[in-house]
């Protein structure tokens, strides 16, 4: 146990935190500065300062700065993946599709910068942060192909690279929305869920 003062200046013991315990606090300090600004952005020392913690604590935990920003970034994909999931209990493909294209955008419009930062991991010469950028970006594929058979669609190397060219056409409306904001969230919504179908149908014309 330490011994810290409260406001009142009275001794108080503070709980020492565990290894896991004391490595999500640092990470999760890191998380809440990356809201408002690139993870790269956050460094050990200010991180170090709002835990009340030494640097070298911090490197500890995490081997170097690059280290921590990665964990960042793996942070940042699998919250977005989780809170993206597509929604359980809708039988109808198209309004699955809508629900979860739905949530994709929210999540977008609540987290830009972490958004941002994970599609930024693609252009890094750190292979590390593509790595990240990938996994993502095939387990949104995953979940959108899912949807294929409900669809009427065979799953095959066709229906595979017209989701891939629907991410990237996703990914810069997302990007050009969250700078430019000439669209209507409706809009924005409506332009992904219509440029899916239509990409379905283009891969089911391409296989007859």
């Amino acid at each position: 146990m330490t011994v810290t003062e409260n406001a009142a200046g009275t001794p108080e013991r503070r709980r020492r935190m565990s290894p896991e315990q004391r490595r999500q606090q640092l990470l999760d300090i890191g998380l809440a500065m990356s809201r408002d600004m690139p993870p790269e952005e956050v460094t050990m020392e200010a991180v170090a300062e709002a835990a009340g913690v030494s640097r070298g604590l911090v490197f500890h935990y995490f081997e170097s700065t690059h280290d921590f920003h990665l964990a960042i970034m793996r942070a940042q994909a699998a919250d977005m993946l989780e809170r993206t999931r597509p929604p359980e209990g809708i039988d109808d493909p198209n309004e699955a599709a809508l629900a979860a294209i739905g949530a994709y955008v929210d999540y977008v419009e609540e987290h830009p910068a972490a958004y941002a930062s994970v599609l930024r991991g693609a252009l890094s010469a750190e292979a590390g942060l593509r790595e990240v950028t990938e996994a993502t970006r095939n387990e949104v594929a995953a979940r959108v192909i899912s949807f294929a058979p409900a669809l009427g669609l065979t799953v095959n190397a066709t229906v595979r690279a017209a989701v891939m060219g629907w991410i990237a056409f996703t990914e810069d409306v997302m990007i050009r929305w969250l700078t430019e904001r000439e669209l209507s969230r409706e809009q924005v919504l409506g332009l992904l869920t219509t440029s899916l179908l239509a990409v379905a149908g283009a891969a089911a014309l391409v296989d007859v």
